[in-house]
This record gives structure tokens, sequence and C-alpha cells, in this order.
């Protein structure tokens, strides 16, 4: 997929600091098992939000490449957006939704390139969590997460 058809597809997703993370988190999953890598989802304890972790294992070195973002954004005041702030918008060279530069528009990027990133044989993971706008909670669910530790060892 192009860059702009995941961005898109990424700020389609309400993923204010208030509401679910897990149909976004899940659609990120199901691109990157798509591609070949390893993916799952990393939920909070009421499983109303979700983070991503995917590996993908192209050699035997144990160098290890990790992409790092966060699915939320902090709320967005419909009234002062000219557009609707969950639909990307381009207008001259610039593109307009919410959280095209913080912080989905980095993760779209890195969506895009996990092809060329496969191609070229190297060990990479992918990481994207929930919550980092309040409380930063999505890491720590990670960083306790024994599916992710195996798999992060394994790489």
């Amino acid at each position: 997929m192009q860059y702009t058809e995941i961005l898109s597809k990424l700020i389609s997703f309400d993923t204010t600091t208030k509401t679910d993370t897990t149909e976004a988190a899940g659609w990120i999953k199901s691109y990157l098992q798509a591609c070949g890598m390893e993916a799952y989802l990393v939920y909070n304890p009421a499983r109303t939000r979700a983070s991503v972790v995917a590996c993908y294992t192209g050699n035997t070195e144990k160098e290890l490449t990790i992409l790092n973002g966060h699915l939320d954004v902090v709320p967005a005041q419909i009234q002062d957006w000219n557009t609707n702030p969950f639909t990307l918008v381009e207008q001259g060279d610039l593109l307009y939704g919410r959280g095209t530069s913080d912080m989905k528009g980095s993760i779209a990027v890195a969506l895009s390139l996990v092809p060329v990133l496969m191609q070229r044989k190297k060990n990479f993971a992918l990481i994207f969590t929930h919550d980092e706008e309040v409380f930063s909670n999505g890491v720590q669910e990670i960083f306790n997460d024994e599916q992710t530790k195996v798999l992060l060892k394994r790489a």
C-alpha cells in the first residue's frame, strides 16, 4: 500500500485519548500479517485499548532495529477544524487529519516501508502503543508482556 492510503486509513480511526484503539490496532496487525510479519496485540486490562507488536527476522544477526510510535491522539476540537479531522484531506502540498504529524504520519511511513525492509533481510520490530498521550500505560503493558519478551529475544 502507498503511504497516503495507509495514512488515510489510520486517520479514519478515532483513537483520541478517551476512545478505543483496538480497531486501529487490529487493522495494523492484519496489514502486517498480510506482509508476512508475525504480529499480535497487547491489550490493557479492560481490553478497550490495544498496542501492536510485530517482528520480522530476516537473518541470523543479533542486530534488531525497532520502530516505535503511538496510536492515540489528543481530542480534536471539531469547531477548530475546517475539515473532518478523521478524514484525510489533501490541500496543495499539505495533508490534513487528526494525527498526520503526531503520530499516525510516522506510523504510515513505517508501515509503507515494511515490504522494503523485508526485502533487505534485516531484523526489525514495530511497536505501536496506546495511551502515550496521557499515562503511557501501553508501553508498560508491552514491557510486562511475556510474548513480547520472547519475540524480541528471538529476533
